[in-house]
């Protein structure tokens, strides 16, 4: 910055001379012009003397800034043991406020318990999810939480204020008294989704937004941008009851044995002779997609392969949901 205003100060100093040297150049006499020339010196004298005033002010200028950087790279916050001595916290030993909380402060994200700490994101009324809840050394209680509505891969996770976290109040459907007799994979609807994990394992990828998320068993597409084929499970982040299953890989059998890429026909007769047909699920309701009321205001619905039922049709998908949930 300093290199720049000084090649703008010179520059500024060769249109002036070039300037009076114009001046000069017509008829004068030699006295005329020695006295012009005199006037001229002086008044490029008073010029440098501006721009050597300039520079040393840019100078000044320069030497400030760089104690500033210098004093800012070396302040005893940036040190890893002085953080570890004065930014310490403890883990409360008996948990009380895990789960699906409320929020309820304007007070920034920060990275450690302080309240003079880094903020890593802005503050809002908002759901989060209690990770844990600490102490820092002045035996002040922070929660470390995950902001549930927060924009994907950027700084969710982060310190509040426990005065700030209050009870979530939920007015959804209670999906653990849900009573469906299909299952798939011997998970129903209304189980806990800490169940499906123990059925299906550990290797699955999972998804959250607000009080609704869900995990997905099976492929992977599209550098890791895209899930492909498999099962996946819709669960409420207040109760981790599970309330949606959807299924599009093989593999994924529901209790009376079916699953993706079983004959069609065999399907829909089964299904045709212990529940009632729904017609009206959704608007593109016609050859391709068999409905059946399973109760509960609830529906499973079987897409087959081709657009009308023949003896050669497989199932393609299968999904057991409540019914807003297909003109949602």
């Amino acid at each position: 910055m300093l290199n720049n205003k000084i090649v703008y100060i010179i520059l500024i100093f060769i249109i002036l001379l070039s300037s009076g040297c114009a001046e000069t150049s017509g008829n004068n006499t030699t006295e005329e012009q020695s006295t012009t020339n005199n006037q001229n010196i002086e008044k490029y004298q008073a010029k440098i003397k501006e721009m050597e005033n300039k520079i040393g002010e840019l100078t000044e200028e320069n030497k400030t800034l760089t104690e500033t950087i210098n004093s800012q790279i070396n302040k005893p916050e940036a040190n890893l043991d002085y953080i570890i001595n004065n930014y310490y916290y403890r883990e409360d030993e008996i948990q009380t406020m895990l789960g699906y909380k409320k929020y309820d402060g304007n007070e920034p994200i920060r990275a450690l318990p302080y309240s003079d700490a880094l903020q890593v994101n802005n503050g809002s009324p908002s759901e989060v999810n209690v990770v844990s809840t600490v102490r820092n050394k002045y035996d002040e209680p922070w929660a470390l939480v995950e902001f549930i509505g927060g924009e994907r891969g950027r700084n969710n996770y982060g310190f509040v204020k426990v005065e700030y976290i209050k009870e979530y109040k939920s007015s959804d459907q209670d999906y653990s008294k849900i009573n469906i007799p299909i299952s798939i994979e011997n998970i129903h609807i209304g189980d806990l989704l800490e169940k499906a994990i123990n059925e299906l394992g550990l290797e699955y990828v999972e998804m959250r937004s607000r009080s609704r998320g869900f995990i997905h068993y099976g492929e992977i597409v599209g550098n890791g941008h895209r899930l492909g084929n498999g099962i996946d499970f819709f669960y409420k982040l207040t109760t981790h009851n599970i309330w949606l299953i959807r299924v599009t890989g093989e593999g994924y059998i529901t209790s009376e044995g079916y699953g993706v890429g079983s004959n069609a026909t065999d399907v829909i007769n089964n299904y045709s002779s212990k529940y009632t047909k729904k017609v009206d699920v959704n608007s593109v309701q016609n050859a391709g997609y068999w409905s059946f009321d399973v109760g509960s205001n609830y529906v499973i619905r079987f897409e087959i392969n081709t657009e009308k039922l023949t003896d050669k049709s497989t199932i393609k998908s299968i999904i057991i949901a409540p019914v807003w949930w297909f003109s949602s």
